[in-house]
């Protein structure tokens, strides 16, 4: 006789706001940047408590809450969290899916439960671990999908453990909503006062069909186990690993290297089979001793040129330590295309093109600097920014870009605009003795102390780095203003736990008595924005 379907359905109820502030204490939320403004898309339990809730304006929350604090939404984090639960799942059965509808996971756990001291020890312990890792849940378990799905997420408390041909009695008294309608079906039943699931069962069906449409029946069938629904389970990925174990072991930088050729030949023909190239290849060599020597090598774009691999294992083995003699040898050897990509298919010309051979060219040599220094290299990334320190980005060479680069700067980097009643710098540089931006950028701007005949006028001497300067020629100011349409984390904590928002710089052109030319700026404006405002070096020009 077949065993009666067990499935547990696992909601996580507050999953942005636990992945994005886990550990803050004070009212914190999740915003979203959208045509309208900003957005929140998820609040923790404090702010929830001040009646902040997901699909507020943040304006709104902040009237609500002055002192929020607030982080930038990034799916693709909660992707990889998510990602990573479901694999942790895999420990209670091999049958773990996502949940379609909300962030939540969906078990299969028939024949698995008395494996971990039942249904209800099973549930208790999944959500006590969940909490260790500061991830709120609600879980239950019942016959089928829809049943748990509608406990987990309007039952009054969990873990809910529901005994099989007990769901017209547990579903009942529920909101329609615990049938996972979309919202126009949600907003259809409203609309004709069927609020709860007991409305409905008293209606006819073919008028329901009629009105509310055959989506809703299957979702109604789904629950009460008149329609068969099954879990969707994660699919590993493929692994490409190869393996060798001679017939003696090996006692030769030689004949290992001979070897790996060989295992490089395998693996290259896997991922030929399967369409993808390796980005990242790692190769382990296992000791008569059972010590394990592991080399890697990280690739900057897909490839299934074994010659290539075989050049950049032979590069990277030389700067490696092998005590190899008759009592340590290698008896083991695999290798393992731990991250691949999909190759794209091109067809050659009949003459390639100079450019096309560049290209290729630049990339095997971005592997042997990987190879050798085990480290990227790097190149500078323009971006749309006005802040000086936001203009250029440095990203891996071997990163592939996630946003258009610019060809110019925009305006305020690239040619400094004049403020109402300040002085003409751009006179200054055609003299010949200021140039428009400073040749040296600081990575941090260091706050120094500064001397001024007036507080929005040039400094006459400055002190950094406890050294005084006395300044002999200033221009400026030069003002760029907070980029409040992009800023990542408005009113968020700087380095020292306080609240701050960005202020407006005003920027100045100093040369020293001694002829050293300096790039600093003033962070906010004299009485506006704040009543001290403090000053930074930035940069030099000479």
């Amino acid at each position: 006789m077949e065993a009666s379907r067990r499935f547990v359905v696992i909601w996580f109820s507050d999953w942005l706001a636990n992945i994005s502030c886990p550990s803050e204490m004070r009212p914190a939320c999740v915003i979203e940047e959208r045509s309208m403004g900003a957005y929140l898309v998820a609040a923790n339990a404090t702010a929830q408590k001040l009646n902040i809730h997901a699909g507020q304006r943040l304006s709104e929350a902040r009237v609500l809450a002055p002192e929020l604090v607030t982080y930038p939404v990034d799916w693709a984090k909660s992707t990889r969290h998510l990602q990573r639960v479901a694999r942790w799942a895999n420990r209670f059965t091999p049958w773990v899916g996502y949940d379609p509808v909300a962030d939540g996971l969906i078990l299969d756990i028939t024949g698995c439960a008395h494996l971990f001291g039942g249904e209800r020890a099973l549930l208790d312990h999944i959500v006590t671990q969940l909490a260790r890792h500061a991830i709120s849940a609600r879980a239950a378990c019942a016959g089928t999908i829809g049943a748990a799905w509608a406990l987990a997420h309007h039952a009054p408390t969990t873990p809910v453990i529901l005994p099989q041909g007990q769901e017209a009695e547990a579903l009942m008294p529920l909101s329609v909503k615990a049938l996972r309608l979309s919202d126009e079906q949600y907003r259809l039943c409203r609309q004709f006062g069927l609020d709860r699931i007991s409305h409905i069962m008293r209606q006819p069906r073919a008028s329901l069909v009629q009105r509310l449409g055959a989506g809703v029946i299957e979702r109604l069938d789904q629950a009460f186990g008149q329609v068969a629904e099954t879990v969707d389970p994660l699919r590993p990925p493929t692994r490409f690993h190869v393996t060798h174990v001679p017939l003696m072991p090996i006692q030769s930088r030689e004949e290992v290297m001979f070897v790996l050729s060989n295992l490089v030949d395998d693996l290259v023909a896997e991922l030929h089979r399967a369409g993808r190239g390796a980005r990242r290849i790692d190769v382990r060599l296992i000791r008569t001793d059972r010590a394990v020597l592991s080399v890697s090598l990280a690739l900057s774009h897909p490839i299934q040129l074994a010659t290539h691999i075989v050049r950049l294992l032979t590069e990277r083995l030389e700067h490696v330590q092998i005590r190899l003699d008759q009592d340590l040898a290698i008896e083991q050897l695999e290798m393992l295309a731990s991250q691949t990509d999909i190759m794209s298919a091109h067809q050659d010309a009949l003459f390639a093109s100079l450019r096309q051979g560049q290209k290729q060219a630049l990339a095997h040599l971005c592997d042997r600097i990987l190879a050798r220094l085990g480290q990227a290299p790097t190149r500078p990334l323009l971006r749309g920014r006005y802040m000086p320190e936001k203009v250029v980005r440095f990203i891996p060479i071997t990163e592939p870009l996630l946003e258009p680069p610019l060809k110019t700067p925009l305006e305020p980097w690239s040619s400094p605009q004049k403020s109402e009643g300040a002085l003409t710098p751009e006179a200054h540089i055609r003299k010949g003795w200021l140039a428009a931006r400073p040749i040296i950028l600081l990575p941090h701007a260091e706050q120094i102390d500064v001397i001024a005949e007036i507080p929005e006028g040039a400094p006459r001497r400055f002190r950094w780095r406890r050294r005084l300067y006395e300044v002999v020629m200033a221009a400026g100011p030069e003002r760029i203003s907070p980029e409040w349409w992009c800023e990542e984390l408005p009113h968020s904590p700087d380095a020292m736990g306080q609240t701050k928002a960005s202020l407006t710089r005003d920027y100045f052109r100093l040369e020293d008595s001694n002829g050293y030319r300096f790039w600093l700026y003033r962070d906010g404006l004299f009485t506006r924005e704040t009543v001290l405002p403090r000053w930074y070096m930035h940069g030099f020009f000479a």
